[in-house]
């Protein structure tokens, strides 16, 4: 549950995250939530938001939540590859600016 304990405090998360199991399931919902449209809203923008049918919302932050971590993980790999320093950063910059909304094709 990455993304309820990125809702947490620092210091609630490190002291009781592993008690989330007991936190109500609405409050786990909420948690989930509020991080992820946090996060959308941080990476693209209000806008973009605003921009995207409200029956589709749901759908989409759910994709953009997997593709962000496809993307992290691809950034990983740019990482742990044998090109030269420069254009490996460089690549891994791209991929992480541009690549969620760039691979769930909305623009």
């Amino acid at each position: 549950m990455p993304l309820v304990h990125s809702h947490l405090p620092a210091k609630m998360a490190s002291l009781g995250f592993h008690r989330v199991d007991n936190m109500p399931h609405q409050y786990k919902l909420a948690a989930i939530a509020s991080s992820l449209a946090s996060k959308i809203v941080y990476a693209e923008g209000v806008n973009f938001v605003k921009s995207q049918p409200a029956e589709n919302l749901s759908m989409i932050a759910m994709r953009w939540i997997e593709v962000e971590k496809e993307m992290d993980d691809l950034a990983d790999t740019i990482d742990g590859s044998g090109m030269d320093e420069e254009v490996r950063e460089r690549l891994k910059d791209l991929v992480k600016r541009g690549g969620v909304r760039t691979s769930l094709n909305i623009f």
